[in-house]
């Protein structure tokens, strides 16, 4: 097994990586899998703060990770995207979804995030610590947010469900 996944198998086994994920993970993935797989586990991801924005930084291009719709300390601009959308670190920029476009958003730290959701979307926001959003809801667009962590903040004009996590 190469290191990168060695590294990241190894410390996903130290926060309690269950044992189906564990022998999942028996061979080397290539960074894009990898990225599948960070996704696939993304609330495992964040509870461990695993692996961190400095680690995904230094051993992930940046263009695989905006590929993967994952900005980490970087500007963003993005209209339908999409799966999912990682939002970490000291990132600025706006989301837009119209139609019938659906995605799941994580937005962690000190992130600025300014949504705008119309048409038919079904946006689901999840905010963690020290996240900063401001949402625009318009015509028959469905926006739900949940706050997992402490010291987030939230803006919002039209139908906004904001529900807090009991974790």
């Amino acid at each position: 097994m190469d290191t990168l996944n060695k590294d990241l198998r190894d410390k996903a086994i130290l926060y309690g990586l269950c044992e189906q994920w564990t022998s999942d993970w028996s061979e080397n993935r290539n960074k894009q899998e990898l990225i599948e797989m960070w996704l696939r586990g993304i609330d495992f991801a964040i509870q461990h703060n695993y692996p961190t924005n400095e680690f995904i930084k230094e051993h992930f291009e940046s263009e695989l990770l905006k590929d993967n719709h994952i900005f980490i300390d970087n500007s963003f601009h993005g209209l339908n995207l999409d799966k999912k959308v990682v939002l970490c670190g000291k990132s600025d920029g706006v989301l837009e979804f119209d139609k019938f476009s659906t995605c799941d958003i994580y937005i962690r730290h000190e992130c600025h995030a300014h949504i705008r959701a119309s048409g038919c979307s079904k946006i689901f926001i999840n905010l963690y610590d020290g996240a900063n959003i401001t949402i625009k809801q318009m015509e028959a667009a469905k926006v739900y947010v949940y706050i997992h962590g402490s010291n987030c903040h939230v803006k919002y004009e039209g139908e906004v469900l904001v529900r807090e996590s009991r974790d």
